[in-house]
């Protein structure tokens, strides 16, 4: 990553502090904005910022980053501006046998990533653990993938052979970039909907549960 032609620290972008949270959802940034009472939002290359205090310490949001190519250019961009340490905050699917509830707070112990980012980066396996930080629910697994839209039984079967619980878009390619960099990251994820053992889609982003879970998430994250 070193011998690049265009490299991150070439692009004239604030410092940031040294703990970030990635939101990949803007209405998720919004909402944690509201919570710690941030400072102004402003722009962050394509993405959105802002600062929040807690205690003695200061922290910087980002947000506005769907997809793993996208959130992997934050990334970089980031570190070149001083972050050494990321949290995320999102949703992920359930894809297991062993169900994780919609609304559950889990932190994935392994990432597989199938976006392909991680070859661009010249890392030869897709396979990376997480840093452990948060006092939820582990799970065995996350696979990152390009497009939700492409989830067949036959791929959800693989999964489950595979001993893989969550599906998302962009942690496993960003464990990677962000360990080869030096730095650390934690993602923490409240399950958002599943697949149930016939292989039906259970959307639960509307219901109690989930709008509990995704709260109790912000307060951890407010709490770094």
């Amino acid at each position: 990553m070193t011998d690049s032609i265009i490299r991150p620290e070439m692009f004239n972008l604030p410092g940031l502090t040294k703990d970030v949270v990635l939101f990949f959802n803007l209405q998720h940034f919004w909402n944690f904005h509201r919570r710690v009472n941030g400072t102004k939002i402003k722009s962050y290359g394509p993405a959105k910022r802002f600062q929040w205090e807690n205690g003695s310490k200061t922290a910087t949001a980002l947000g506005g980053m769907i997809g793993a190519a996208l959130a992997v250019l934050i990334a970089e961009l980031a570190v070149a501006s001083g972050a050494e340490v990321f949290y995320s905050f999102g949703t992920a699917g359930s894809t297991g046998e062993e169900t994780l509830e919609i609304g559950e707070l889990v932190f994935p112990v392994t990432g597989y990533d199938e976006t392909g980012l991680c070859r661009d980066y010249n890392i030869t396996s897709p396979s990376l653990e997480f840093s452990p930080y948060f006092q939820v629910r582990p799970c065995r697994a996350i696979c990152s993938v390009n497009s939700f839209f492409r989830l067949t039984p036959s791929k959800v079967n693989q999964y489950r052979e595979s001993k893989i619980q969550l599906i998302d878009m962009e942690a496993s390619p960003l464990n990677c970039v962000i360990t080869g960099l030096g730095k650390r990251y934690h993602p923490l994820f409240v399950v958002s909907d599943k697949v149930t053992a016939d292989l039906k889609w259970v959307n639960g982003g509307e219901k109690t549960r989930f709008n509990k879970g995704f709260e109790l998430g912000l307060d951890l994250l407010a709490d770094i």
